[in-house]
């Protein structure tokens, strides 16, 4: 054949194979897209539903979520590049799902490891593994700025809607321990709490216009007006301490400048600048200290107040008939020290505390009113430490987004780091991350928060798509 034939021939296959590939990379964009879809859809579908920890949310919550992980495995495997976001980052949160699995083996003949209630850390397995896959699948499609904007968009919408709902609810009809769309304010806290990390993010950090904002701090301002008439003592300390937190890292947390390859030269590095901020930090959290306090003296009321004069009476053991979040906690380190360990298994904790409760059964004991007595009591000290562990990648990987040249990518990890500080803090009292819609906003701030990290992509692979 001549020489002319074969570069014609050769020239057709790579203008073939060129033209596959834009066809597979269609495909993979539209489904995408269409996952993309189905999450905001999940998280709109959680955010009208009730807020509680019932099985009805807890069945569609799974069911969305690995239909959405399908449909990004689906875009990987069309395209042809299909690859875990951060393996590393997955790795103690499988741990903990392979823990649950042995808690339900009938293994306890040869080690120490058991369920007190099976059905229930099954349950737990699949509404777990479902927000893992949720967590990766997310971090791997938001990889350009549209497509995070409109993740950090709707959690704010929610965030906003229900403080709005929740105050419109509470002027006109005014309710127990409701509030908004949840049947517990401290639930509804926490899910006001992210969002005002994440719109703090974007006014703190963020190259915004005036007048977005000035919109910004509206909203801000009516979800801490709708968290002062929830009256969630839990939820106030946890403002504050947002506060204080997201001062603290704006001054103190120095913007890396890649082109120089050092922090940002205006930061100034002597000990009269470091002074400087350091006395500017402090003043600024002595200021927010005294304007919450009239807050929530002003706007919160005397139902408020007294909320927090009974402060005392929660968290001191006064008897074991009488149930407060004292009695609780230390009902629960008994339980703790029977399996120490790897606990009495994952999401059993209403069983297994049956023993240890000596009240007149009137309220139903069914979590330890703080996040990290329970996972100790479920998963013993392996669980805590799978959880530390995976913690601390995530600070990890938010320090670098922390310092991100991109400004929306450094203003979103900023107020995504700013919601998680503030849930950290609120789940010493509570156990608002048991609610679905919580569970899910959060694993969206932790996205967030680690998406400037690098995805070790390869200078020879494709860029993102444009959406």
């Amino acid at each position: 054949m001549p020489i002319s034939g074969v570069f014609r021939e050769s020239q057709t296959d790579r203008i073939r194979n060129s033209a596959s590939a834009g066809r597979q990379g269609s495909v993979s964009l539209s489904i995408q897209k269409l996952a993309l879809g189905v999450f905001v859809l999940t998280i709109l579908i959680l955010a009208v539903v009730d807020g509680n920890i019932g099985e009805s949310t807890r069945s569609i919550l799974p069911f969305l979520l690995y239909s959405f992980s399908l449909l990004r495995i689906a875009a990987g495997l069309v395209s042809g590049s299909f690859r875990f976001s951060d393996p590393v980052l997955i790795l103690p949160l499988a741990g903990i799902v392979g823990l649950a699995f042995l808690q339900i083996f009938p293994l306890r003949s040869v080690v120490d490891i058991y369920s007190a209630d099976p059905f229930e850390t099954k349950s737990f397995i699949v509404f777990f593994a479902a927000l893992i896959l949720a967590g990766e699948s997310l971090r791997h499609l938001v990889n350009n700025p549209r497509r995070l904007r409109l993740i950090v968009g709707t959690v704010i919408v929610v965030g906003v809607c229900s403080a709005i709902y929740g105050i419109a609810r509470a002027i006109l009809v005014p309710t127990g321990e409701e509030y908004a769309q949840f049947i517990n304010r401290n639930h509804y806290a926490v899910m006001a709490e992210m969002s005002t990390g994440l719109l703090l993010g974007l006014l703190i950090k963020g190259s915004i216009s005036k007048s977005l904002r000035l919109i910004g701090w509206l909203l801000t301002s009516i979800i801490i007006y709708s968290l002062l008439t929830a009256g969630s003592r839990g939820g106030l300390v946890s403002l504050v301490a947002i506060a204080l937190f997201s001062v603290i890292v704006h001054a103190f947390v120095a913007r890396f400048d890649f082109r120089q390859g050092s922090s940002e030269p205006r930061l100034g590095r002597g000990a009269r600048t470091l002074a400087i901020r350091l006395v500017t930090a402090v003043g600024t959290c002595v200021l927010i200290i005294i304007l919450s306090l009239a807050m929530i003296a002003i706007v919160g009321g005397d139902k408020v107040i007294t909320r927090f004069e009974r402060v005392r009476d929660e968290v001191e053991k006064q008897s074991d008939l009488r149930m407060n979040r004292g009695t609780i906690w230390n009902i629960t380190i008994d339980l703790i020290k029977e399996h120490p360990v790897t606990g009495s298994g994952f999401g059993s904790y209403a069983t297994a505390i049956t023993r240890f409760d000596r009240s007149d059964g009137s309220w139903a004991l069914e979590q330890a009113h703080n996040e990290y007595l329970e996972i100790l009591a479920n998963g013993g000290i392996v669980g805590l430490i799978l959880f530390a562990t995976f913690l601390v990648l995530v600070v990890k990987r938010s320090a670098y987004g922390l310092k991100a040249e991109d400004p929306l990518m450094r203003s979103t990890c900023f107020g995504a780091s700013v919601g998680i500080f503030g849930v950290l803090v609120h789940s010493l009292v509570d156990f608002g991350l048991h609610v679905p819609l919580n569970a899910l906003i959060f694993v969206v701030l932790v996205v967030i928060a680690t998406n400037g990290y690098p995805r070790g992509t390869r200078k020879s692979e494709p860029g993102p798509p444009t959406f």
